[in-house]
């Protein structure tokens, strides 16, 4: 490993770290990493042609063809984390991280969060699924968590700029891939665990360790949904570290005591270090009460009070998270992200409790994922819609119509559905069905604006298709 320490000093003092050979330019070290398909030693011989300098596996008898130039290292992912914090972060890391992972809520607690803190007066960059955003900079998100150098060239142009905290959504891929080597966080935020990715994981417990990852190997605190049987697993792993639990069960240091929901949003009393603070939100449903107190969570680790906390009244929700589109007809119609079985399940109960007349739901499931979910997500939408129209997400490499036949056993006996394989269509379809008084909920993409389909992104917008409807 004494070659490896020489070629971190290397990298402090500017030498280029990469992991795609095509990048490499003369002089860089480059970090082969197992990939999910292939593996980086396929292209050390590229590299190498390249002009790099030095090469780091995890073959050793490879390395020792390389001669002077290779360097062996155990785990490739975690010397690239090692190599890359040297790089970008010669003189140290000083910028706080909040990191958010979970199985939903990631995004809106990320949002709401970003937003209080900017409130208070801090200087915030986002990281997240929609886009990544500090001070004047906007990009779109290509992947909720970025790449391992990606990363860490993004969070060095902060730190330059001055963003004192950056908030970012943590998903399991990047933990088990190990794209967040070596950075520390200040605090981690757990919201709950329920069933997906289960094509990448294979099970559960799998899903969480990588999501546990977060809290034992980076983060020096934890706020952990108290109310999640997973989250109790994990409060139950961690030692001598600082836990803020948040829910509505009354051991919960973060507890909801009261509250009232609308379609526009709630009002609820929660207690805070034994205090009680009223606060009104724009965003509607249950689960949102969740999102809330999970950001004060965030808040409360940073050094914010009670009084900070009000300024979340002023916070907006993410576009596509329960998005009630406005029209001139008065139709209540609501846009959003859910795509799992436990966050449609959120979605549809909280709708069903406010609606009026009947619940008409719009969904499909998405292509070359956990096919385990999709009659999961029929059954969930069956206990609380009136009716159900069954189309296509982002059907990826598969054919629509047999991710539809997966999803259809998953509807009992005598449940009303149709199944509307073009999701313009069906969303058509949904429109002509309901008046004032019911509800539309079209779930599944929220912000997104394409639909995938054959490696083919292709615009598409659920929004648009409805203010294009109903203008």
């Amino acid at each position: 490993m004494s070659k490896f320490k020489t070629l971190l000093n290397l990298a402090r003092l500017g030498t280029r770290v990469v992991a795609d050979s095509r990048q490499v330019q003369k002089g860089d070290i480059f970090v082969a990493l197992p990939g999910t398909k292939v593996h980086g030693d396929n292209f050390i011989r590229q590299a190498t042609n390249r002009g790099a300098s030095y090469i780091v596996s995890e073959n050793r008898e490879l390395v020792k063809t390389l001669g002077a130039r290779g360097c062996f290292h155990p785990n490739p992912r975690l010397a690239l984390g090692e190599l890359a914090k040297n790089f970008y972060f010669p003189e140290g890391q000083h910028i706080k991280l909040v990191g958010i992972t979970g199985t939903n809520g990631k995004t809106t607690v990320c949002f709401l969060l970003e937003q209080l803190l900017k409130k208070a007066g801090f200087k915030v960059g986002l990281i997240g699924t929609i886009y990544i955003k500090w001070m004047e900079q906007k990009i779109d998100a290509t992947m909720t968590t970025p790449d391992c150098l990606t990363l860490y060239h993004l969070l060095a142009q902060m730190q330059k700029k001055g963003v004192e905290v950056v908030v970012m959504e943590v998903s399991s891929h990047a933990l088990d891939q190990d794209r967040i080597a070596d950075l520390q966080f200040e605090v981690g935020i757990f919201t709950n665990l329920t069933q997906d990715h289960l094509d990448y994981h294979k099970n559960m417990e799998h899903y969480f360790l990588a999501k546990q990852k977060l809290f034992t190997h980076y983060s020096k605190s934890a706020i952990i949904n108290g109310d999640c049987a997973w989250g109790k697993q994990l409060i139950s792993s961690l030692r001598n570290k600082p836990i803020i639990t948040y829910g509505f069960e009354n051991k919960n240091q973060l507890q909801i005591i009261q509250y009232k929901l609308t379609l526009k949003g709630f009002r609820a009393n929660i207690l805070v270090d034994g205090e009680e603070l009223e606060i009104c939100s724009n965003l509607p449903g249950r689960y949102n009460l969740l999102n809330l107190l999970a950001s004060i969570g965030g808040g409360k680790s940073l050094g914010l009070t009670k009084a900070d906390f009000k300024l979340l009244e002023q916070c907006a929700p993410p576009p596509g998270r329960m998005e009630l589109v406005p029209n001139k007809q008065g139709l209540s119609i609501i846009i959003d992200y859910a795509h799992t079985p436990d966050a449609l399940a959120n979605v549809c109960q909280a709708l069903a409790e406010l609606k009026q007349g009947k619940l008409v739901v719009v969904f499909g499931c998405g292509g070359n994922r956990d096919k385990q979910k999709r009659p999961l997500m029929a059954r969930e939408v069956a206990k609380y819609a009136d009716l159900a129209i069954v189309t296509t997400d982002n059907p990826r490499f598969e054919e629509p119509e047999s991710i539809i036949a997966d999803i259809l056993p998953g509807f009992p006996p005598g449940f009303n559905y149709n199944v509307v394989v073009d999701r313009k269509k069906a969303i058509l379809q949904a429109l002509q069905l309901i008046k004032k008084g019911d509800v539309l909920l079209i779930a599944g993409k929220g912000h997104e604006n394409y639909q995938e389909i054959q490696g083919k992104k292709i615009f598409f917008s659920d929004k648009k298709i409805v203010e294009e409807a109903l203008c």
